[in-house]
């Protein structure tokens, strides 16, 4: 969708700390509504909306938002669907609540550290709001990666911003993308649990070959 144009917010009244939109609040319907009728009669109305703007300027994220409510219709009223779905946003929901309620950090986390069940093994990358490690599930012994917020980005902003990144990881589910394991809080440290997966720093590849075509991207 444009860059410059937000239509969540503009059509669809979502400002931009609720994007990406789950499919209940894409309908504007209530968190979880079980009601089929409700669903299929919100997603008609928030779609006809939506068509209103085809002929315009913006007729390409009409459609592309246009899809996006077709297959959260389609999602919610298939009731296996609904059910996994519902599972995962609960879940998020958990780990956004135990991220907003948690004490500040209490001390520097490395190597060795550990986090709830896992213990950090070595650090792997860095990012804007953390760093990221390999890690090992204390009883299970499974290698992980672990993405922690570190001490100097914990303010209100960034925590949202972490929070964010935990929904949209939650929802993600791609043979191409990192899966999203688990989101928690320990001694005030946030972080993201995720399949670990070895090899060579992507950062790295790129600075030694390039831009890839997309069939080697999605191989990587």
């Amino acid at each position: 969708m444009s860059e410059h144009f937000d239509p969540y917010h503009q059509w669809l009244g979502v400002p931009p700390k609720d994007q990406p939109p789950h499919h209940y609040r894409l309908l504007a319907i209530d968190f979880l509504e079980a009601n089929a009728d409700v669903i299929s009669n919100a997603a008609d109305r928030q779609m006809a909306h939506v068509r209103t703007f085809q002929t315009g300027k913006h007729g390409q994220e009409s459609q592309q938002l246009l899809n996006q409510l077709a297959a959260a219709r389609v999602c919610l009223l298939d009731p296996a669907k609904k059910a996994e779905y519902d599972r995962r946003l609960k879940s998020q929901a958990e780990a956004q609540k135990a991220v907003s309620q948690a004490p500040a950090p209490s001390g520097a986390v490395g190597v060795g550290s550990v986090l709830g069940e896992y213990e950090l093994l070595e650090p792997i990358g860095r990012g804007a709001i953390g760093e990221v490690y390999k890690a090992v599930h204390r009883r299970l012994r499974r290698i992980v990666a672990i993405k922690v917020v570190n001490a100097a980005a914990s303010s209100q902003e960034a925590l949202g911003r972490f929070q964010r990144e935990v929904k949209l990881a939650g929802m993600l589910s791609h043979p191409n993308i990192v899966a999203a394991l688990d989101a928690n809080e320990s001694g005030g440290h946030h972080y993201l649990v995720m399949d670990y997966v070895a090899g060579q720093d992507l950062a790295a590849l790129l600075s030694q070959h390039g831009p890839m075509p997309l069939e080697q991207a999605l191989d990587v």
